[in-house]
């Protein structure tokens, strides 16, 4: 039997152990076995907070479930590139002391991304209605941050979260299941702010076109959108790239590039 296939299914057989486990010690044992037969670098490691992996001097906390293993497991710094790949933001040219407001920030991988690439002068403004993912969040991002749990949305009042942790589902657009629905604080971006924002970053599972018309007032001011405009609205797991489309471009963006996850970055003519 190819060696390779044997150490997939080993890999396979001990995540799904892990996650059955109780004892946080021996999840993360565990866990390391596993990095171990898939040759990864960097290690889990347990604190009063939770899990976290460890990459040379770099730490990053999460909850352990399956999504978060299988996206933490490869490390920091491939997870810092995917996140690049998948918002386009090779394609930013960030300078010191520019606002990146995250839309949807779970716990704070575009954080990440903006401290290893460009250090602790970009300054970060984040929104997470998730309880557990708002928790690690505050442990993640640190310096140069504020962090809010609220949705944005084009009302400021209270709205319900269906909340869908295990694959960073929730949304404020009731979605096929979730596991809990709870109230949070909805948040019209144009309400908060009146300045300059390099980067406006959206992943509202969904409520993407709520999201740009609470900031409609604000849209001169912002240079580049980032969207997911994804198969995510409701029960029908709608795209809302039309609606999005619609609403940017009457507001003087053009779409720059998009991928096949239909995220796509937008860049206001305003700004040369």
């Amino acid at each position: 039997m190819n060696l390779l296939f044997v150490n997939s299914l080993l890999s396979s057989f001990l995540l799904r152990i892990s996650l059955k486990i109780q004892n946080k010690s021996l999840q993360v044992r565990i866990l390391n076995l596993r990095q171990l037969i898939l040759r990864q670098d960097c290690k889990f490691l347990e604190a009063e907070e939770g899990v976290f992996i460890r990459e040379i001097d770099t730490r990053f906390y999460f909850p352990l479930n399956l999504r978060n293993i299988r996206t933490f497991s490869k490390g920091i710094r491939y997870l810092v590139e995917k996140t690049s790949r998948a918002y386009h933001l090779d394609l930013i040219d960030f300078q010191e002391n520019d606002l990146v407001i995250d839309c949807g920030a779970n716990v704070g991988v575009l954080y990440y991304y903006l401290r290893i690439k460009h250090g602790p002068s970009i300054r970060y403004l984040a929104f997470e209605p998730g309880n557990f993912e708002y928790k690690f969040l505050k442990i993640n991002a640190v310096e140069n941050c504020e962090l809010r749990q609220a949705a944005l949305s084009n009302v400021n009042e209270s709205l319900k979260l269906f909340y869908a942790p295990d694959w960073a589902d929730s949304s404020i657009i009731e979605p096929k299941t979730y596991n809990e629905i709870y109230n949070i604080q909805g948040i019209r971006l144009d309400t908060e702010l009146n300045e300059d924002i390099k980067l406006l970053k959206v992943d509202a599972e969904g409520a993407e076109p709520e999201v740009i018309l609470g900031a409609i007032e604000l849209l001169p001011k912002i240079k580049f959108i980032s969207i997911d405009l994804g198969f995510e609205r409701g029960k029908n797991e709608k795209s809302t790239l039309i609606e999005v489309f619609d609403i940017l471009t009457k507001n003087n963006f053009q779409p720059i590039t998009i991928n096949k996850r239909l995220v796509v970055l937008f860049k206001n003519k305003k700004f040369n």
